[in-house]
């Protein structure tokens, strides 16, 4: 176990946890009070946890997992641990707010998305419910319903989204586990911007459900503050589930071995790999934020250090995307997306015109009536597209078995704003097919290049910390793999940590 002199217990990791409770050393009640603790003194200023279970519940949930240490009676990979769930997904006993002032989803509802059944099973302790933007629409976390989520290391700033409540809370000690979602960056970006471990799997990995109306282009994510606890996450998360088609198929992982991802973190030899790394998504990105070059520079370093075989494939010409209409495909189908959701519930709600564009996030309605300009030619089109970037992307898996590239293109920006004020110097898309200057300055895709790509191609991709700003935030890398390979994109963010301590630095004091 790592050195735990001045270390409050809010902030230790979830395997630091399992440890202490079996031998006996620390209670899942006291690791409860002082998370109760932190969010009582953090919350009101960071504006992360939007659903608070009962405090009395909370620390009976406790007391009950103590004894069972007490007896040598635990039970599950989770016994104990607290966790903090998106507000986009379904606990029973909590409302669903999905940061909308549409009508709330009531506690007493019956469906609960899988992955909370499975955590629950293991018998992790859910905190509460955390936020995000107007159903996941943008990549910051803010809406009328709950306010602005601020980032923990510099609370002007934004945390990124839609998953920066996840992010938050797990910085900021309010539970070391946390679950999200990511279509086009959530879960990755503000683990990025908020200093955080995270991975968004392949989809259908971790199932998801109710069913996305984004899509393949959506999947469940794990949010911890190491790559260790992200594994432990997913070996519980990580599981078939009939209530997501994409998740039954033969030869899953979990069905292989026990515990497929946590059993990496005790391997860290990565020597051998053929790591591609990316600046620039082969000239598809045009701008990125000179600190952030150098912090994946500094981080291929250290990867060669450890005998991976580096490749700076931009300049190879191996990592070409110019044929596919990315930036196009991508506004379709969310514009589409974003359609669906204001139309689906107009329907359910029995609301007119007037009463959905006087409720909804106004930048979400505004997306929306663009998107009700698209065909079902357009889509498919769009889906065609995503097929043939698949294929292109399953070859250069074939020479490469990783990619390293940046998480986002900026450090973080101010909140209130969905871009930041340079918008015009950084931006992606001009010159590009399906470019509006006057819509697209003021939406997210023009600064997220880096994670929509694998939303498109279905690939894993994890973050990681690998550097600061000098504004003092954090700077986040990705790792992305082939289809289905976790395993690999595990394995490598354990051995970077391993030898580096960025993971280790947290936004408030009596951190690690």
């Amino acid at each position: 176990m790592t050195d735990q002199i001045q270390k409050r217990l809010c902030y230790w990791n979830a395997w630091e946890l399992l440890e202490a409770y079996a031998n006996k050393t620390v209670s899942p009640v006291d690791v409860m009070k002082d998370i109760l603790r932190q969010i009582a003194e953090h919350n009101p200023t960071y504006n992360c946890v939007c659903h608070l279970e009962d405090e009395q519940v909370l620390l009976q949930k406790a007391e009950e997992s103590a004894k069972r240490y007490e007896t040598g009676t635990q039970k599950g990979k989770l016994d104990g641990i607290p966790i903090t769930i998106k507000d986009l997904m379904y606990v029973r006993g909590m409302p669903t707010k999905s940061g909308s002032m549409l009508p709330i989803t009531p506690p007493d509802h019956e469906f609960q998305t899988p992955s909370v059944c499975r955590v629950l099973e293991e018998n992790a302790i859910i905190v509460g419910k955390v936020t995000t933007s107007d159903y996941g629409w943008k990549a910051i976390t803010e809406c009328k319903r709950t306010g602005i989520t601020r980032n923990p290391y510099d609370a002007n700033r934004i945390t990124g989204g839609s998953s920066g409540g996840s992010a938050c809370a797990v910085a900021l000690g309010f539970g070391p586990l946390s679950l999200g979602t990511d279509a086009g960056g959530s879960v990755r970006i503000p683990a990025g911007f908020c200093g955080v471990s995270a991975i968004k799997p392949t989809i259908g990995i971790i199932p998801h459900a109710p069913a996305s109306v984004f899509g393949t282009l959506s999947t469940v994510g794990a949010f911890a503050r190491d790559a260790r606890d992200v594994g432990i996450l997913m070996d519980v998360v990580a599981k078939q589930s009939d209530e997501d088609w994409f998740s039954v198929y033969p030869g899953r992982r979990d069905t292989l071995m026990p515990d497929p991802y946590s059993s990496l973190s005790q391997d860290h030899n990565v020597a051998g790999l053929h790591v591609a790394v990316s600046l620039n998504l082969g000239g598809y990105v045009r701008y990125v934020h000179p600190e952030i070059i150098d912090a994946i520079k500094n981080a291929a370093k250290i990867f060669e250090q450890l005998g991976c075989i580096v490749t700076y494939v931009d300049e190879t010409g191996d990592l070409d995307l110019s044929e596919f209409e990315i930036y196009k495909t991508y506004k379709a189908l969310w514009l589409g997306a974003a359609a669906q959701i204001v139309h689906g519930k107009m329907e359910t709600y029995k609301m007119s015109e007037t009463e959905i564009a006087n409720t909804v996030d106004p930048g979400m309605y505004h997306i929306a009536k663009l998107g009700e300009k698209y065909a079902a030619t357009d889509v498919l089109a769009g889906e065609h597209t995503r097929s043939k970037l698949g294929i292109k992307m399953n070859k250069f898996s074939k020479k490469y078995d990783l990619i390293l590239c940046p998480n986002c293109t900026i450090p973080p920006f101010e909140v209130k704003h969905e871009v930041p004020e340079n918008v015009a110097e950084i931006a992606t898309g001009p010159g590009k097919k399906g470019w509006d200057e006057a819509e697209d300055l003021q939406r997210f895709w023009c600064w997220t290049p880096f994670s929509y790509l694998f939303n498109m191609t279905r690939q894993p991709g994890a973050t990681v910390p690998c550097g600061l700003f000098k504004q003092g935030t954090p700077i986040g890398m990705q790792v992305v793999g082939a289809m289905f390979r976790e395993d690999l994109v595990m394995k490598a963010c354990n051995a970077f940590q391993k030898v580096t301590k960025h993971h280790l630095v947290t936004p408030l004091p009596n951190g690690p």
